[in-house]
């Protein structure tokens, strides 16, 4: 059985036949899951009225433990996001009550962002929904071949991320 990797692999076989397909048949792989991924995820979170960007905005703050709350710099390292980008969407979250801002007693200059209660159960549906369709999107697989997979990935990652 081929997919759509392989259907392109051929094509450049064809056209460029001294380029080793092997990494394209990885990466091209891994960026064609990352979008149905992303499909997968965006359609889970629209049942909670939840954007991706939002989840990523709200998830290190609950990942953070109590009293469930990170400083706007912190957040976005976890976002790669500029403060010029975070603040309209803390904002939004802000409206929606998901979220709240509070003066950083350890900065005076600074805040925090912390999830408010109705925050921390939205990000909890939310979580579970994710870990439901992360289990979907790997049901195809046995479990060793989950475990293989993850290992490799994660080589692969260990290579390739700064520490």
């Amino acid at each position: 059985m081929s997919d759509a990797v392989d259907r392109i692999i051929e094509q450049w076989a064809q056209e460029r036949p001294e380029l080793d397909p092997s990494g394209k048949a990885i990466t091209g792989r891994i960026v064609r899951l990352a979008n149905l991924m992303q499909r997968r995820f965006g359609a889970a979170f629209d049942q909670l009225g939840l954007s991706e960007g939002d989840y990523g905005l709200l998830v290190p703050l609950r990942r953070a433990g109590e009293p469930y709350e990170l400083t706007p710099t912190a957040l976005a390292r976890t976002r790669m996001i500029t403060s010029g980008g975070l603040t309209p969407a803390l904002d939004r979250l802000e409206k929606r009550g998901w979220i709240e801002r509070r003066p950083n007693p350890a900065d005076r200059r600074g805040s925090l962002v912390r999830l408010t209660p109705a925050g921390v159960d939205l990000i909890d549906q939310a979580m579970a929904l994710h870990a439901t369709t992360e289990l979907e999107l790997v049901s195809s697989l046995s479990a060793k071949q989950r475990d293989r997979l993850a290992s490799s990935l994660r080589e692969l990652l260990l290579a390739l991320e700064p520490e």
